[in-house]
């Protein structure tokens, strides 16, 4: 006859794989969405504070990003609401020739 093996008790089980799950969690979250002392997010800064603008509008602020034809693509999944933002602006912008 085979030599049976003791398992974990259920509670002990349950217990640890709460523990992993909820440390593993509380980990990623720390890492992706910062907070004060108190718990509350604090958003980090864009780092990209430049704006693509058309040539009309351009000054000598705006330099870095001129919209230029070609210069810049747009990658969107129509299915996203954030997406959607993007596209809406790029319309309101007038940028869709150059983007």
């Amino acid at each position: 006859m085979p030599k049976r093996r003791k398992s974990l008790p259920p509670k002990f089980a349950i217990a640890l794989g709460k523990f992993v799950w909820t440390t593993l969690w509380r980990t990623m979250m720390a890492n992706l969405a910062p907070a004060s002392k108190d718990g509350a997010y604090q958003r980090p800064d864009s780092a990209f504070r430049g704006r693509v603008v058309p040539p009309a509008e351009l000054t000598d602020r705006d330099g870095l990003y001129p919209a230029e034809a070609g210069r810049y693509r747009l990658y969107v999944g129509l299915s996203c609401p954030w997406a959607h933002r993007t596209l809406v602006v790029r319309t309101l912008k007038g940028l869709q020739e150059a983007i």
